[in-house]
């Protein structure tokens, strides 16, 4: 836990707004200069920082950030100068986050350094650096001293957004290569494929890095395309060894669902896979990786093929960033190639000239690039041990292209054609990043943004019932929009019934409102019988236009979050009124919720502690009591917000509240 002070080890080195003593916060321009920077001078912050409004820093000292970042600016960028060394030295998680554009507001680091206290295989809850998905950041150069630099993706319907991370062509990227986790320095990048990925779905992949071995798809699928056209008929062309390089700026293909993970015989042949004529058959399927790929030095280490692949000398020396302009050779034909960076590469230039010496000066290339579509998908039969594609392409050109850009995002792949015989080398320019807003395609569940499906179910009698409510932009309040259904009571069975009304009387069973909409009440009409009832909540992930929403019972009083809980269970009768539940949808977040707001506050009196100015959005939160030593004293869940009560006797002296949200705030026991 961080705590939220400011700490200056060198005089006159800056004049800032402070909130409380909570964080460093700016909403003004900044100066932060150490004269004495070779005498170890630093602005030292123990706690999170963030900057808002048109707010730009000046930094030509050394800052040591303990916290987190938050980048709110909406003009210009948060460093004005960059000058200096900006270190992150944290001992539990540190984020790079905010609302700022990605493709305009994103963040210019001085030099950056990481030095953080642990290292832990393959997970995010260690004190590593994590660069949220919603992020740009551009670095002078970067050295890793000692921990782990994330750079995170999220589910986003049929695509993946990718943190952006773009180290200067002058710069560098400066590894510790140690054998130790705990002392190693690396780069993970983070590849979400998604639960709900199409059983069979497919994405067209290239490596972020210089170099790594295929072992990180070995419980999953990757094929290695070929110059014709990939995805034609029935193909013998999953990757079987793990001990193949994927190189930088080659394409490949990686796939969720394609081979079932259960033993045996899941590979052509019999094998899990073969290697020198050995078969391995110890495969450890829990390591499939079902919501995203990790890249990083520290993947998981079991099963005999990691053994081998530990002996190997070079088997994470090539794992690094590249940051430079990739030369591939390519043919006669459809070479598959990729984005070697983890920013977007702006193709426009290319498809306006694509023989420019930019693009290696290949004056037979055709002036436009292909990229697999998100709905191609691919089948495996054990039988024969082949392959069946459905596929199609999304065309970059000048004008009239199918992609959604010229501009193609980071790790993906996309193909060019050669006409002539003979090798030529293309050009992957380094000089072509860019920020943008572009997302990774990948396969995804047909499943429509922002649908809610509510279901009640009779505990005793098993009857059950749905409702599905729909978030539109152009949707209106009455019962005429075009997914709109009317209910269809059932007058015979007995069961439970669930519903709402349009706001001209229309009984709905989905409903499609405005995504302005902020409440809607849910009519309940009870079974014959008395009992208990579960209702569930279903496909909140695909809600994206709120923040929370809020299940009212008007019986019982009782509100809970349906993202953080997504069920209730309540007791019914015959006799309730019908018009028992209301759906409160409230508006998303702006970002990372206010630090130290000072519309919360805490008193504690009588051995029970008041929280004041909690919102609906803190409901089924966790909120957590630490000492002054950072011991932790005491945790729960939020039930209640009018105020929230919590009985607990506490010594006297200072406390600190942390709540889910990064909400902060200090009382006093007297």
């Amino acid at each position: 836990m961080n705590k939220y002070c400011l700490i200056v080890l060198a005089s006159s080195l800056l004049s800032i707004s402070t909130m409380e003593s909570q964080v460093f916060y700016n909403t003004g321009k900044v100066t932060v200069a150490a004269p004495a920077i070779t005498n170890g001078a630093s602005l030292y912050i123990d706690g999170g920082m963030r900057s808002v409004g048109t707010s730009g820093i000046k930094h030509v000292g050394k800052t040591v950030l303990t916290g987190s970042l938050f980048n709110d600016v909406t003009s210009g960028h948060m460093f004005s100068q960059r000058g200096g060394i900006f270190e992150f030295k944290g001992t539990t998680v540190q984020r790079i986050g905010g609302t700022a554009d990605k493709a305009n507001q994103y963040v210019e680091f001085p030099e950056t350094v990481i030095v953080n206290n642990t290292n832990t295989a393959h997970s995010n809850d260690s004190a590593v650096v994590i660069i949220e998905p919603t992020m740009g950041v551009t670095m002078k150069n970067l050295t890793l001293t000692r921990g782990r630099l994330v750079i995170d993706s999220k589910v986003n319907g049929d695509a993946t957004d990718i943190a952006h991370l773009l180290v200067e062509s002058s710069g560098t990227v400066n590894y510790n290569h140690t054998s130790s986790k705990s002392t190693a320095g690396v780069v993970q990048v983070n590849l979400a494929m998604g639960s709900n990925a199409t059983e069979g779905g497919l994405a067209g992949f290239s490596s972020p890095f210089k170099s790594i071995y295929s072992d990180y798809f070995f419980f999953n699928f990757m094929a290695i395309p070929k110059t014709d056209m990939f995805f034609a008929g029935n193909r013998d062309l999953w990757n079987l060894d793990p001990t193949v390089q994927m190189t930088a700026g080659k394409g490949y293909v990686i796939g969720q669902g394609i081979v079932p993970h259960t033993a045996p015989h899941n590979a052509p042949g019999g094998y899990y896979y073969t290697h020198k004529n050995t078969a391995y058959s110890a495969a450890d399927y829990g390591q499939v990786a079902k919501e995203r790929f990790s890249f990083a030095r520290l993947f998981a280490n079991n099963s005999s093929w990691q053994t081998y692949m530990s002996s190997k000398s070079d088997r994470f020396t090539g794992e690094e960033l590249n940051t430079t302009t990739v030369i591939v050779p390519i043919v006669q034909g459809f070479n598959y190639l990729g984005n070697p960076y983890t920013v977007p590469l702006d193709l426009s230039s290319f498809v306006t000239l694509p023989s420019s010496s930019d693009w290696g000066g290949v004056y037979d290339i055709e002036a436009k690039f292909y990229i697999l579509s998100p709905n191609s998908t691919g089948t495996y039969n054990a039988g024969s041990g082949l392959f069946s594609f459905t596929s199609s392409y999304l065309v970059g050109q000048k004008t009239g292209g199918t992609a959604p850009s010229n501009t193609v995002a980071p790790m993906q792949m996309f193909a060019v054609k050669k006409s002539s015989t003979g090798t030529s080398n293309f050009r992957i320019n380094a000089g072509a990043r860019t920020h943008g807003n572009i997302s990774f395609l990948r396969s995804g569940q047909e499943q429509p943004e922002d649908e809610l499906l509510i279901e009640t179910k009779d505990l005793a009698t098993g009857g059950f019932d749905r409702i599905c409510m729909v978030l539109r932009p152009t949707a209106s309040l009455k019962g005429n929009d075009m997914y709109d259904a009317e209910k269809l009571f059932n007058t015979t069975g007995g069961v439970n019934q669930i519903y709402t009304r349009s706001e001209d009387g229309v009984n709905l069973t989905t409903n499609v409102i405005p995504t302005s909409t902020r409440s809607v009440v849910m009519y309940f009409m009870p079974s014959a019988k008395a009992q208990e009832v579960l209702l569930t909540a279903d496909r909140i992930s695909s809600l994206i236009s709120v923040g929370s929403v809020i299940l009212e019972d008007r019986i019982t009083g009782m509100k809970t979050n349906l993202m953080v809980d997504p069920s209730y269970t309540f007791n019914s009768s015959p006799l309730d009124e019908i018009d028992r539940f209301v759906l409160h949808f409230n508006a998303p977040l702006t970002g990372i919720e206010t630090i130290g707001t000072e519309a919360l506050s805490a008193q504690y009196r009588g051995s029970t502690l008041y929280i004041k100015g909690l919102n609906e959005n803190h409901l089924g939160r966790n909120v957590v009591i630490y000492d002054m030593q950072g011991v932790l004293v005491h945790s729960e869940r939020i039930t209640e917000i009018a105020p929230c009560r919590i009985d607990k006797s506490l010594a006297k002296g200072v406390y600190i509240i942390h709540i889910d949200g990064d909400n902060v705030i200090k009382f006093t026991v007297n």
